[in-house]
């Protein structure tokens, strides 16, 4: 209850059913924003002005193909840095994190302060099958290419033999100054406290979920599904449902983490009670998503009368 005596689980529930209402009426919309950072097309033939077209049909192999062939012709480095990172965009929701990473690569030696490099593939949620998050190599730890060490300190960070250095590399971004390392770095050392025999206050929680809004939208995505599987550590369902919608809801380019979300966004809201919602949830799961591991492993929702857990007072 609050001072007034209102009820704040009343707004929260209010939250949530706006929010089941917004991804029921938008699933199958939501990957096809591109941002073109407000250049115009006037020649709708254009390779590149097709690729746009394309990704707005989830049609991402062939829009790959025509940024590719957009990439031949003679654009200013912003704009080849906008093809490469639309390329890199498709790249990653078909599951080819290698080449993404190069087209990243590419775009931070023209351009070291690009936005878009804060597409590179991070792993978020280390439960993922190996197919499904990007592989390193150890010795990239000690890379002189900032992309690939803060790939690296994601990658195995949850592996104790490499924990230590891991850790070091990622404080090291994330008091370096150099957006967006610092952000991801920050970001990425939260998944600490997703680890076994880890704990965390619930206001440190609330303090890195008010820390969400601060980020740029693009980069939310996976700092929302760490936030969401902490809320779920300490049974906020509800409000850990929220997190994980976000995902599919917005700007996620990875499709396997974005299946992970609403499989989690499923078992939350089963366990607060609300299986109706989330037998409509698993099925925008299996038709949007049915290549994930989220998709074959998709989580009970046959039931209505699941008892809700008591969301946790503070």
């Amino acid at each position: 209850m609050t001072r007034d005596g209102s009820n704040v689980s009343v707004g929260r529930a209010e939250h949530l059913s706006l929010m089941l209402r917004f991804l029921s009426a938008a699933l199958f919309t939501i990957f096809q924003q591109v941002s073109v950072c407000g250049q115009e097309f006037p020649d709708g033939g254009q390779p590149y002005a097709q690729a746009l077209q394309l990704v707005k049909a989830s049609r991402f192999r062939a829009a790959l193909e025509k940024c590719n062939e957009a990439l031949t012709e003679d654009w200013s480095i912003r704009m080849k840095n906008e093809i490469q990172a639309t390329a890199a965009k498709c790249c990653l929701m078909l599951n080819q994190r290698d080449e993404a990473i190069e087209r990243i690569e590419v775009i931070y030696q023209a351009n070291s302060s690009s936005s878009h490099v804060a597409l590179i593939p991070l792993v978020w949620d280390e439960e993922l099958p190996p197919h499904e998050r990007v592989s390193v190599d150890p010795s990239d730890l000690h890379s002189q290419s900032a992309i690939r060490r803060l790939l690296a300190a994601s990658a195995l960070l949850h592996e104790a033999n490499h924990q230590e250095i891991c850790v070091r590399n990622l404080t090291e971004f994330r008091t370096s100054g150099l957006l967006p390392f610092n952000l991801l770095a920050e970001t990425q050392l939260w998944r600490l406290k997703t680890f076994p025999d880890a704990s965390i206050s619930f206001s440190t929680i609330e303090r890195w979920r008010q820390r969400l809004s601060e980020l740029p939208e693009d980069m939310q995505a996976g700092p929302r599904y760490i936030v969401g599987r902490l809320l779920k550590q300490h049974q906020r369902m509800e409000d850990a449902a929220l997190e994980f919608l976000w995902l599919p809801c917005m700007e996620c380019h990875d499709p396997s983490l974005a299946a992970s979300g609403l499989s989690e966004a499923i078992t939350c809201l089963n366990q607060s009670g609300r299986a109706n919602s989330a037998q409509i949830l698993q099925a925008e799961l299996l038709q949007r998503f049915p290549d994930t591991s989220a998709a074959h492993h998709v989580p009970d929702s046959s039931t209505s009368d699941t008892p809700a857990i008591p969301q946790a007072t503070h």
